[in-house]
């Protein structure tokens, strides 16, 4: 029997973005990304994420915890990703290929359930984002309302 490959970040961010009961757009905007950015790490354009976009994604999807720092990792191609699955089942994850140093981590699965009910909300836009939208709105006054006729 052909065994299974492993699953990789893409395949781990669809399963969890289509358990959160998401469309790609919905997640993009509650992570603050855009759609393309979430199309293109599910396809697998990008095979890994940055960690701010992790972090955000991350957030966007409601993880916590452990399970949000091995979704991180994953998401860096520090982890394998099928390692988050497991995690949020309540499995312990021995890390035997992340590298000296780290230890096992013991998940219980009542306190890191991932919540099917829950979805995100819009964030408010940063200051920058504020910032620009405001810099870039029409302008009422200046010198091209200057020469602009009045009625």
């Amino acid at each position: 029997m052909a065994e299974q490959p492993a699953l990789g970040f893409a395949g781990l961010l669809r399963q969890l973005r289509a358990g959160a009961k998401l469309t790609q757009e919905e997640l993009a905007e509650a992570a603050g990304l855009s759609p393309r950015s979430v199309s293109d790490l599910e396809r697998g354009v990008n095979r890994t994420a940055r960690k701010d976009t992790a972090e955000l994604l991350a957030g966007a999807l409601g993880l916590a915890g452990p399970v949000r720092a091995l979704f991180v990792a994953a998401a860096r191609g520090r982890a394998p990703a099928d390692e988050v699955l497991s995690a949020l089942r309540g499995e312990t994850v021995a890390p035997a290929d992340w590298g000296p140093g780290r230890q096992a981590l013991e998940l219980s699965p009542a306190r890191f359930e991932f919540d099917t009910n829950r979805l995100p909300t819009a964030r408010p836009r940063s200051s920058a984002a504020s910032a620009f939208a405001a810099a870039s709105a029409p302008c009422s006054s200046g010198p091209a309302a200057a020469r602009a006729p009045s009625r």
